[in-house]
C-alpha cells in the first residue's frame, strides 16, 4: 500500500499548485521584465539609480528569506504549514506590487526615495508567501520523479505567466496617453488576478507529505545554517541557479532595448521578442520533462546551458537586416532557458532529502527561503552589472515621453550585453551543476536509509 510521502498526485492536485505560480510571475515578471525600463524610460531615473535599488531590495532579501524559511518550518496551523500564508499574504503583496508602477509626482529625490521603498516593501511581501509556497512542493511527495512532473507543472504556469506580461504589457501601455498611467492600470490588472488565483490555489492544495514540525525543534537557526553547509548539492544547485537566473534576468531587459534602439523597431515586434522567447520556454518545459527521464535532471539543465551558449554565438553573427535570423535565436535562447526553469524546481526537493540523510535534520522551509534568496540575489547581481553595463558604455535614459538616439558605445554595449555576457553567465552555471551529484538511484537510496532510520527499533 502506498504511504502518503509515495502517492502519486492527480492532475487536479498538480493543476492547483500550477496556478499559484502563474499568479506569481504576473508580479515576478512584472517586476523582471518591465520595472527596471520602467524606472529608466518612464520615471527618469539613471540605469545606477535603477540597478542600486535592485541591489538594496537583494541585499533585504538575505535577511528576510532565511529567516522567513525558518519561521514556516516551524509553523503550526489547521492549515498546515505553508498553507496559511497563501491566504493571509496574497492581498498584501498585490497591492504592494501595484504601488512599484506609481510615478509619483516630484524631482529625481523624490521618484528614486519612492521607487527604493516601494520595491523593497514589494520584496518583503513577495517572499512571505513566495517562500512557503515554494517549500510546499516538498511536502506534496518525496518521489523523484513525481516532483519532476509536479515541477514541470509548476514551471509551465509560471512561464504562462511570464508569456501573458510579455504578451499584454507593451501593447496595452501603448493605448494610454501616458506610458505612467497605463503601467499602473495593467499593473493593477495583474494584481487583482494574482490575488483570485492565489485564493484558489490556497483551497485546492493540501499538504500530504505530514512532516513533523518538530524536527527544527531545539535547533538555533545558526545551528540550522550549520546543517546547510553540509549540504553540499543544495550549494552548488545555488550557484548554478545564479547563474542561469542573473544570465535570463539580464537578456530579458537588455532585450528590450537592443530592439529598440540596435534594431530600430517598434514596440509590437520588441512585445513580439520576449513572446518568442517565453512561449519556447512553455512548449520547451514538457520536452525537457521527458527527457529528464533518460538523462537525469542534472545532465538535463546543462544541456539546457549549452543551447544559450550557442544561442548567444548565433545572436553575435547577426545584424538588424536578419530579423528573422533573430527570431530563431531566440527560440533556442527560449528552449534552452525552459531547461533551467523546470530543472532547478525539479532539483531542489531532492536536497532536502540529502540534508535530512547527512544529518538527520529535515529543513525544508529554510532550504527554499535560501533557494528562493538565491534567485533573488541572481535577480540583484543581473540587475546591478546591467546598470552597470550601460551606465559605463554611456546609456542615456530619456523622461517620459522623450525619445533619444543611444550613441554607437550604447549600441555596443547592450549587443555586448546580450551575446558575450549571456554566454560567460550560462558558461559558469554548467560549471557548478557539473559537480551536482545527486541522480535518481542515489535519492532512492538515500530515501531507503531515511525510513530506516524511522523505523522504531525492536
Amino acid at each position: 500500500m502506498n504511504t502518503p510521502t509515495t502517492q502519486r498526485l492527480t492532475f487536479g492536485q498538480k493543476f492547483g499548485y500550477g496556478i499559484g505560480d502563474y499568479a506569481f510571475n504576473l508580479m515576478f515578471q512584472g517586476v523582471g521584465l518591465f520595472l527596471f525600463y520602467y524606472y529608466t524610460n518612464v520615471m527618469g531615473l539613471s540605469p545606477l539609480q535603477a540597478g542600486f535599488i535592485f541591489l538594496v531590495a537583494r541585499v533585504w532579501d538575505g535577511i528576510t528569506d532565511p529567516m522567513m524559511g525558518y519561521w514556516a518550518n516551524k509553523t503550526r496551523s489547521r492549515w498546515g504549514k505553508y498553507r496559511p500564508y497563501l491566504l493571509w499574504g496574497s492581498l498584501p503583496v498585490c497591492l504592494v506590487f501595484i504601488s512599484c508602477f506609481y510615478n509619483i509626482d516630484g524631482g529625481n529625490s523624490t521618484k528614486f526615495w519612492f521607487a527604493l521603498v516601494t520595491h523593497v516593501g514589494f520584496t518583503t511581501a513577495y517572499t512571505v508567501i513566495s517562500m512557503p509556497y515554494t517549500a510546499l512542493s516538498a511536502e506534496l511527495t518525496s518521489d523523484s520523479q513525481e516532483r519532476a512532473s509536479v515541477a514541470g507543472f509548476r514551471m509551465i504556469f509560471a512561464t504562462l505567466g511570464g508569456l501573458t506580461v510579455a504578451a499584454l504589457t507593451k501593447p496595452l501601455v501603448e493605448k494610454f496617453a501616458q506610458p505612467s498611467e497605463g503601467y499602473l492600470t495593467i499593473a493593477s490588472g495583474y494584481g487583482l488576478v494574482a490575488f483570485l488565483l492565489f485564493l484558489a490555489c490556497f483551497g485546492v492544495v493540501r499538504e500530504k507529505n505530514a512532516t513533523s514540525t518538530d524536527q527544527l525543534q531545539g535547533f538555533s537557526l545558526s545551528a540550522t545554517m550549520q546543517m546547510i553547509r553540509q549540504n553540499t548539492p543544495f550549494m552548488l544547485l545555488c550557484g548554478g541557479v545564479i547563474c542561469f537566473s542573473a544570465t535570463l534576468t539580464m537578456f530579458l531587459k537588455v532585450i528590450q532595448y537592443y530592439f529598440e534602439y540596435n534594431l530600430s523597431q517598434p514596440k509590437k515586434i520588441e512585445s513580439l521578442a520576449l513572446l518568442t522567447t517565453l512561449g519556447t520556454t512553455v512548449f520547451a518545459v514538457p520536452i525537457w520533462v521527458a527527457i529528464a527521464k533518460y538523462i537525469d535532471k542534472r545532465n538535463t539543465l546543462i544541456a539546457g546551458g549549452l543551447c544559450i551558449i550557442l544561442a548567444s554565438a548565433l545572436l553575435a553573427m547577426f545584424d538588424k537586416t536578419q530579423l528573422s535570423l533573430i527570431f530563431l535565436t531566440l527560440v533556442l535562447f527560449g528552449f534552452g532557458f525552459g531547461s533551467f526553469a523546470f530543472s532547478g524546481w525539479a532539483m531542489l526537493p531532492d536536497t532536502v532529502e540529502f540534508g535530512e540523510w547527512k544529518t538527520g535534520i529535515r529543513a525544508e522551509g529554510v532550504i527554499f527561503g535560501l533557494y528562493s534568496f538565491a534567485q533573488k540575489v541572481a535577480l540583484g547581481v543581473g540587475v546591478g552589472i546591467l546598470g552597470l553595463l550601460l551606465s559605463a558604455f554611456g546609456y542615456q535614459s530619456p523622461q517620459e515621453g522623450q525619445i533619444i538616439s543611444q550613441t554607437p558605445d550604447a549600441l555596443a554595449g547592450i549587443r555586448f550585453i546580450l551575446t558575450v555576457v549571456s554566454s560567460l553567465g550560462a558558461v559558469a552555471g554548467i560549471l557548478f551543476i557539473y559537480f551536482y551529484p545527486i541522480n535518481y538511484q542515489n535519492h532512492a537510496q538515500m530515501l531507503q536509509a531515511i525510513q530506516q532510520t524511522k523505523q522504531p527499533s525492536v
